[in-house]
């Protein structure tokens, strides 16, 4: 896979993989969080490596921002695996499937917030997904 969860869903729409709906909204969103984070399209662009992880505050802004927008994090900085695995359901199938719940329940118990930095779920998130990816060898047909 050449890009990695800036999720499931992000992935499939830089890839060209969603619909014409799905695309449009996840290109509203990117965009959104990139205005808010004060990322640029290169620093997306980056993110979508393969086990890339993030380097600084701004990276971490901008994909706690994606996350939240996809509801994998919730609004009080809270992983959600359910969204995860709902959206595994939705796009992959067989060992792709198992390894992203494997992946999600792994990660469950290391996805924290730091309280005193509300990005920090995404550099969490982020790191946890890429350990345990490149441990279980997932990056789906990428």
């Amino acid at each position: 896979m050449r890009g990695y969860i800036l999720v499931l869903c992000v992935l499939l729409f830089m890839r060209g993989m969603a619909s014409g709906l799905v695309a449009a909204e996840l290109e509203k969103l990117k965009n959104s969080c990139l205005k808010k984070s004060g990322a640029t399209e290169d620093t997306a662009r980056r993110l979508v490596g393969i086990n890339v992880v993030t380097e600084n505050h701004v990276e971490s802004c901008f994909l706690t921002c994606i996350y939240k927008g996809l509801k994998i994090v919730s609004s009080d900085n809270k992983f959600q695996p359910d969204t995860v695995k709902k959206i595994a359901d939705d796009h992959f199938l067989g060992r792709n499937l198992k390894v992203t719940y494997q992946i999600a329940d792994s990660c469950t118990k290391e996805i924290k917030a730091d309280p005193a930095d509300k990005c920090s779920i995404g550099a969490s998130f982020r790191n946890c997904f890429s350990k345990y990816g490149k441990e279980l060898g997932f990056f789906p047909h990428m």
